[in-house]
């Protein structure tokens, strides 16, 4: 769950089906993802320029210069490359695919999933900082700062967990009754995952919601593997701010400490929140 996470571990590409044969000289493209890891945004540029002018049709190149251009200031580069591989038909036909190796476990993952992700991360970051409306009259107050408590929860393998501390929300909202439900929500996705609930924590999140994976069969196996092999867990979230994105959608964003005994790990996270038939479940999920 650390920034750039997925490019400290090791690739196998999937397209189509085939897997692409890897050479034993290390390619330009094998390189460039070595500078990303290390965040060398310019070696990485220098590697993948040439690959983008000579096969501008491979997925996988134009990808990872979307992920220099949105770390390099130049966002709006980003976002259209990866509003084009998210809306390309033929590449929704062949579904190419990267298979992920980690010292854990490996999965394969849609790489459209994946730009799709960061498009949803960089729309909701930009919404959100976007100014607030005119103040309207009291009646109608358009901006509200509230103190709404956020979990704070210990799991054990025998199930008992601490009581949630008060952790203060900055929280600028046209509706305070959205920020009590949609904490309200939160704290029960936080708690399912701490207690290891497995129904509890998948019905947090929308209908065939997937993340980066194929299917949500597959997802939720990943989820399953991973939360089930913690023996106890532990999350803490702070600077947890809210944002209305629009009446039926919610932006979090938090500071999450996750520490089990297995893992110790901190990273910064923003949640989507969509309200479907009066609740509120997490549409998108990033973790950098």
């Amino acid at each position: 769950m650390t920034t750039l996470s997925f490019y400290t571990l090791s690739f196998a590409l999937f397209f189509c089906g085939n897997t692409i044969a890897q050479n034993t000289e290390i390619d330009p493209l094998t390189q460039a993802r070595t500078a990303i890891a290390k965040q060398e945004w310019r070696t990485a540029e220098a590697l993948l320029q040439p690959l983008a002018q000579s096969q501008p049709q491979n997925p996988f190149v134009v990808y990872e210069l979307a992920q220099v251009y949105e770390n390099t200031s130049r966002i709006d580069a980003a976002k259209s490359i990866y509003r084009e591989l998210t809306h390309d038909a033929d590449l929704a036909k062949r579904q190419p695919t990267i298979v992920i190796r980690s010292p854990y476990a490996s999965r394969m993952v849609s790489l459209l999933a994946l730009a799709q992700a960061k498009l949803n991360a960089i729309e909701a970051k930009q919404l959100a900082a976007l100014p607030l409306p005119s103040p309207m009259p009291p009646k109608q107050s358009a901006t509200t700062l509230l103190e709404i408590t956020a979990p704070r929860l210990v799991a054990t393998s025998s199930d008992q967990s601490m009581l949630p501390a008060s952790i203060p929300i900055q929280s600028q909202l046209q509706d305070a009754n959205i920020s009590v439900t949609v904490s309200a929500a939160m704290k029960s996705w936080a708690e399912a995952w701490a207690r290891k609930d497995l129904p509890k924590y998948y019905a947090s999140y929308t209908d065939n919601y997937r993340s980066e994976f194929l299917t949500p069969e597959s997802w939720k196996k990943q989820r399953e593997t991973n939360i089930t092999k913690a023996r106890t867990i532990r999350l803490d979230f702070k600077n947890v701010a809210i944002t209305t994105l629009s009446p039926s959608r919610v932006q979090v964003q938090f500071m999450q400490t996750y520490a089990s005994n297995i893992l110790q790990d901190k990273a910064q996270k923003t949640l989507v929140f969509v309200s479907k038939n009066g609740h509120w479940l997490i549409e998108s999920e990033v973790t950098k």
